[in-house]
């Protein structure tokens, strides 16, 4: 691991902030100037179909267009050792980004997020993710016994 060069001298970080299902990139307005008044770059896309984006929505949005979407800003803009967060939904884009553009990726944090166990059902869509959460919890979580 790298020393750093002075005591209390932190890292400048890029951050790629990735919201949940029913939001857009303005969710993270509250966190963002925290972080920029810290020094790091921050980058709050937002989702095709989603948010201020939702003009944009149709049955051909998937996951896999939402993948797309960041791993398209990480390139557009040229971006390397990213800290890429998740929250809910967002949590689902963050693995697909990882598994597509690690070598741009410094981390990646699940934000109170979704993991792989939802996959199967977003691949189908948001629609069909939706009728699988009104079926027994069981479906999902694996009991403790």
């Amino acid at each position: 691991m790298a020393r750093r060069a002075k005591a209390g001298t932190r890292r400048k970080s890029t951050y790629v902030l990735v919201h949940g299902a029913w939001h857009g990139g303005w969710c993270w307005k509250r966190v963002v100037p925290a972080l920029r008044a810290a020094g790091h770059e921050v980058y709050t896309p937002t989702l095709t179909g989603l948010g201020e984006r939702a003009h944009l929505a149709n049955p051909a949005i998937d996951l896999s267009m939402h993948i797309a979407d960041i791993v398209n800003l990480l390139e557009a803009e040229e971006l390397d050792k990213v800290v890429l967060v998740g929250h809910s939904y967002g949590g689902m884009v963050v693995t697909g980004v990882a598994d597509r553009a690690a070598s741009r990726l410094r981390r990646v944090v699940y934000l109170d997020a979704l993991a792989r166990a939802f996959h199967r059902e977003w691949r189908r869509g948001p629609a069909a993710h939706l009728r699988s959460l009104h079926q027994p919890a069981h479906r999902f979580v694996r009991p403790v016994r």
